[in-house]
């Protein structure tokens, strides 16, 4: 199994699209095919991108994630879910929201600026619009 993994550079902010995958997968293949590195062996190609639910690693996956919901587990306290609004060199600015009641519309909370050294980890959430 060959796996390649197709992202943008640092200074992009949008998505690897379906078709810049095939690309990559087409000029990988052609490669491959024409420069055999293992002679006489199978492999399987699996060409993909970080994904839509991608874990957020460095300052420039979460610069390609303003305005998105982000799951945060902290070094300390519990998760939660926040959108994210700013990112700067040392951190990030989100914003949480909070239901009283079950039913009753949520109320935005005021932005929490957060250094990275206090995140655990994070990742952007998917979210289902009407």
């Amino acid at each position: 199994m060959l796996q390649v993994l197709v992202d943008l550079p640092e200074d992009r902010t949008d998505s690897v699209d379906i078709d810049r995958i095939a690309e990559v997968a087409r000029a990988v293949s052609d490669a491959l095919d024409r420069d055999d590195p293992v002679p006489g062996s199978a492999y399987e190609l699996e060409v993909s991108s970080p994904g839509a639910t991608r874990e957020l690693t460095e300052p420039r996956h979460w610069r390609r994630s303003i305005g998105r919901l982000v799951r945060v587990t902290p070094v300390e306290g519990e998760k939660f879910t926040a959108r994210l609004l700013e990112v700067a060199q040392d951190g990030v600015v989100l914003q949480r929201s909070h239901q009283a009641k079950k039913g009753m519309p949520a109320r935005l909370l005021d932005p929490e600026r957060w250094s990275f050294d206090r995140v655990r980890r994070a990742k952007v959430e998917v979210e289902f619009t009407d």
